[in-house]
């Protein structure tokens, strides 16, 4: 069930400035980041503007903060938004990186200030203007502890979070069980897509929600609570998920890790075929584990290059694949194909 929110939930929240040298000294107080955080996604050139708007007093967005304390019962402050910008401060601090060299447009159209210098490059008097800025926090109490993601969520409102993170965020049995699922070697031997924004993680709940209900499923993400995903992730289906269930995920990437081998997955939308294939396989009677390693290789080949009437330029037959009528007209026509590729063993 979901959890049921108060209509009216006021977040009582305050105000404080810290410098940024005093930042630095405490740093152990703030670098405490709950695990719905994003991952680190600033390059080198947000990082190096960032720290040029600090250095010419330009006011930055306020980093949120939950009063929390440690094991030893010291002070420390969740951040619930702000990692990017603290890390950033922290890193240059610590010489990680140099100041912007030359301005390119866009974010930078000021010559930027002491080009091409770390920290310590830095002449005294712009250090000292670095540490004396005054970072702006606001804070709120740890009885604000249970509505975090909510209150996340909302702050990101300015900096949307991708799909992948946006259900990384919500915590639930399916969440547990796909930050498992991805320890598997599938995907350090097989998945070669991105994985900064949480695309791994949003790929492993579709295997979740193609094994709790079935194939063809609708893997759309969207702003529909109703859609699979969405209540997947807000543990609409948790009574469902069982170590069995995690057991029988886990067993069949190790089938498509043989079965795929030499085939390009590239993306999370390519695991959605590539993985229905291994359930399709094994339910029909048939011994991936055993069968030639790369048997569905070359039939994933061809399957995503499309047939030849439909090749024409920027088609991909798997870039719509969480589609449910996508996957349906894609197993109508493969089901019968599949089963008679060389290599396969049954039971």
């Amino acid at each position: 069930m979901l959890k049921e929110r108060k209509e009216q939930e006021i977040i009582s929240t305050e105000s404080m400035v810290v410098r940024i040298g005093s930042l630095y000294q405490d740093r152990s107080r703030f670098r405490n980041y709950p695990p719905f955080q994003r991952d680190k996604v600033w390059g080198l050139r947000m990082k190096q503007v960032f720290i040029d708007s600090l250095l010419r007093k330009l006011p930055v967005n306020a980093c949120m903060l939950m009063e929390d304390t440690d094991s030893l019962g010291n002070g420390i402050y969740q951040v619930i938004d702000g990692q990017q910008r603290l890390e950033t401060i922290f890193e240059f601090l610590e010489n990680g990186f140099a100041t912007v060299r030359e301005a390119k447009g866009g974010l930078l159209t000021f010559a930027p200030i002491e080009p091409g210098c770390t920290f310590s490059a830095l002449s005294h008097p712009t250090q000292n203007r670095l540490q004396d800025y005054k970072m702006p926090f606001v804070t709120f109490g740890k009885e604000h502890e249970d509505v975090l993601e909510e209150i996340f969520l909302r702050t990101n409102n300015q900096e949307p979070l991708s799909v992948g993170e946006q259900l990384f965020i919500r915590n639930s049995k399916a969440r547990h069980i796909a930050l498992a699922l991805l320890q598997h070697p599938f995907w350090a031997a097989r998945y070669t897509g991105r994985t900064n924004r949480k695309e791994n993680f949003q790929a492993a709940l579709e295997l979740i929600t193609i094994e709790v209900l079935g194939f063809p499923v609708n893997l759309m993400i969207s702003h529909s609570t109703f859609n699979p995903l969405n209540r997947l992730a807000l543990g609409e289906f948790d009574s469902e998920l069982s170590e069995t269930l995690q057991n029988t995920i886990w067993r069949r990437l190790s089938m498509a890790e043989r079965a795929f081998a030499g085939a390009n997955i590239h993306s999370k939308r390519d695991i959605i075929p590539a993985y229905e294939a291994c359930v399709h396989l094994d339910t029909q009677g048939f011994d991936l584990l055993s069968s030639e390693q790369g048997c569905l290789g070359e039939w994933f080949t061809l399957a995503k290059r499309g047939n030849m009437r439909d090749r024409v330029r920027d088609y991909h037959p798997f870039a719509r694949m969480d589609f449910l009528s996508v996957q349906k007209d894609f197993w109508i026509a493969q089901a019968e194909n599949i089963q008679h590729l060389p290599g396969l063993v049954r039971k």
